[in-house]
């Protein structure tokens, strides 16, 4: 007991005003048990015991003495217990507090369990208690403190399942009631620890659940005793009061082991981030830096902490995020770029996020997460200067494309004349001057077509006029109409579905569906007439299709990358003329047009080309 911290002698609840009470009833029992012999002795007719003599003597002789003895008035006797009761009283209040000074200072936990269970079995001498936490996943209890259970029986039930029939303990975890066991060597709880409950005398076992503020299971309180008793009034009253401390205690003990796992999280977050990371004090003052951030602006962490964030920034740009620190304290975060300087005062690029600091308690800071893009604005700048220069080249490309096209007009035009001329007077010329005549004039038709439609290709970029409305339907009536011609000299078959409305350049959308149509009607097998369908529908997301296929030549998937470049030809001129720019323009004002085009087609099953035009948004 004074190891529990009750001061005294193991019998100091003997007080010395109750002596003469207990030397009273020793001396009437061995009276009694004197006289009791004597009588057997006497009725079986047998000589009295030897130690029959002492023993009534020793009997008497107490009788004489308490005798000389005055007796306490009844006045003080009552007093001397009040007396006793409130030592007893201040002396459990004095456990209680030290128990729970244990608590607040972090003692061990099963130091801090064993006072309590200490400061139950205080008040009988055949208590002996227990107390298990639950484990972590909720399916087991263990045995935390025990200080007075035999050795062999703590190691017996160490640790325990939490289900019914499990126990005293086990089966009030899972109740999460308390539970008690009157007889324990004949309860079928315990199967398997009958003989070690009765060789220390375990008879009987009362347990409690430990249960948090949410329900939650913490463990159980455990009282064994050496009888078959129920449960008194005050004793439920102590072991109530000691599951309130050892549940604070479970309870404490969690929380701060919760609170050291979330601080070494953000620890390891924050000093183990590849980005600098860096809280700010409301005033915008340096608390913290991690190594990157130390590693970036070349001072180590005691020059960082304390300096304002401004002496790292020139004067510009510290003005400039200052409104933005001042949002981020009020808890809205925020992100940009900004000019930093390093110890050496070289220039810092940063690309920086703002981020408040919330505690309980409110905001207390920001959190600054900075990234160097020194070498991403550096390819940005080398990007863009490549850009620049590749439009510049392209205008100037197109630019010469459309004179120099322009330019080759009048003298094509000249030597067709020249030609047509000579072709009149021909009469006086062999056969090979006349072959000689004819390919001059094919190849001066077959210039004059790449030239116009090198300038075609070249007026989708220089000659874009502004998206409108279309109808669909509209342009290919008027597509329809320019290829009559080559419809009915072929025998084409034109199968038509309505199309929708589209935002785009017309003059544009009317070249990319001649071409199309164009092609489909050119690439067909001899004798064989062409067959053509257009149709358009709509996808989930508003975007419209439109699709043009035909029963054709079609062509090897394989030649998919080249079809669509500029002068590129999969037939011989013989036997489809043209001058392979027709894709290549098609393409060109599908990409102006933020469009897709896909083509699918097998050799000798025709060809199929889509073109998927994305939603404009409103006032687009």
């Amino acid at each position: 007991m004074r190891a529990a911290g009750y001061p005294g002698s193991p019998y100091m609840y003997l007080r010395a005003a109750s002596f003469p009470v207990y030397l009273r009833a020793l001396a009437f029992a061995l009276q009694a048990v004197g006289l009791a012999s004597l009588l057997v002795a006497l009725l079986q007719r047998q000589a009295p015991p030897a130690w029959l003599l002492p023993v009534l003597a020793c009997g008497l002789l107490l009788n004489l003495l308490l005798m000389l003895v005055p007796r306490a008035p009844a006045p003080a006797r009552r007093q001397q217990r009040l007396d006793d009761q409130q030592a007893d009283k201040q002396a459990y209040v004095e456990a209680q507090r030290r128990i729970l000074g244990m608590i607040s200072t972090r003692q061990p936990l099963a130091s801090t369990l064993g006072e309590i269970c200490r400061l139950v079995e205080s008040r009988g001498s055949d208590l002996r208690c227990s107390i298990m936490t639950a484990s972590g996943d909720g399916r087991r209890l263990q045995l935390a403190a025990a200080p007075n259970l035999p050795t062999d029986y703590s190691e017996a039930i160490a640790s325990v399942p939490i289900r019914e029939g499990i126990g005293s303990c086990g089966t009030a975890a899972h109740r999460r009631q308390p539970v008690l066991s009157a007889d324990t060597a004949r309860d079928p709880a315990w199967t398997g620890l009958h003989e070690l409950l009765a060789r220390h005398a375990l008879n009987s076992c009362w347990s409690t659940p430990l249960l948090a503020g949410d329900g939650q299971l913490l463990g159980t309180f455990g009282i064994y005793r050496s009888h078959s008793a129920g449960v008194e009034a005050e004793l439920e009253e102590r072991v109530a009061t000691a599951s309130h401390l050892a549940g604070l205690a479970i309870e404490h003990l969690q929380a701060h082991a919760r609170l050291q796992d979330s601080e070494q999280r953000f620890r390891s977050l924050f000093s183990c981030s590849p980005d600098p990371v860096l809280a700010f004090a409301l005033d915008g003052r340096i608390q913290q830096a991690n190594p990157a951030a130390c590693a970036l602006f070349g001072h180590d962490e005691t020059r960082l902490c304390g300096s304002h964030y401004s002496r790292h920034l020139p004067g510009a740009e510290a003005q400039r995020i200052l409104p933005r620190l001042r949002r981020s304290a009020v808890g809205q975060p925020s992100g940009f770029e900004v000019q930093g300087v390093d110890a050496a005062g070289q220039p810092l690029e940063l690309e920086v996020t703002l981020m408040p600091i919330v505690t309980d308690s409110g905001i207390v800071g920001v959190f600054c997460v900075a990234k160097d893009i020194h070498q991403r604005k550096a390819a940005e700048r080398t990007l863009q200067a490549t850009l620049d220069e590749l439009a510049r080249s392209n205008r100037e490309l197109q630019e010469f494309a459309f004179v120099a096209s322009h330019d080759l007009q009048e003298p094509l035009r000249k030597i067709q004349a020249f030609a047509e001329r000579l072709q009149s007077r021909a009469s006086g010329l062999d056969d090979q001057c006349l072959d000689y005549l004819q390919r001059m004039s094919g190849a001066a038709v077959r210039m004059q077509g790449l030239i116009r439609d090198l300038l075609a290709y070249s007026r989708v970029a220089t000659r874009a006029q502004p998206f409108v409305r279309l109808s669909l339907d509209a342009l290919l009536d008027e597509v329809l109409h320019d290829l009559e011609g080559a419809i009915e000299a072929e025998g084409a078959q034109i199968v038509r579905e309505p199309l929708p409305c589209i935002d785009g350049d017309p003059l544009q959308i009317r070249q990319l569906l001649q071409n199309l149509l164009g092609n489909a009607i050119k690439f067909h097998a001899p004798g064989q007439a062409p067959q053509v369908s257009i149709r358009a529908w709509p996808d989930e997301a508003g975007r419209h299709t439109l699709c043009v296929s035909d029963r054709g030549v079609g062509f090897d998937e394989k030649y998919l990358d080249r079809i669509f470049n500029p002068f590129q030809r999969l037939h011989g001129r013989q036997d489809y003329p043209g001058t392979g720019m027709g894709l290549a323009i098609v393409k060109k004002i599908v990409e102006r047009h933020g469009a897709t085009l896909s083509a699918s087609s097998r050799s000798g099953e025709g060809a199929r080309f889509c073109v998927s035009f994305p939603v404009r948004e409103q006032g687009a």
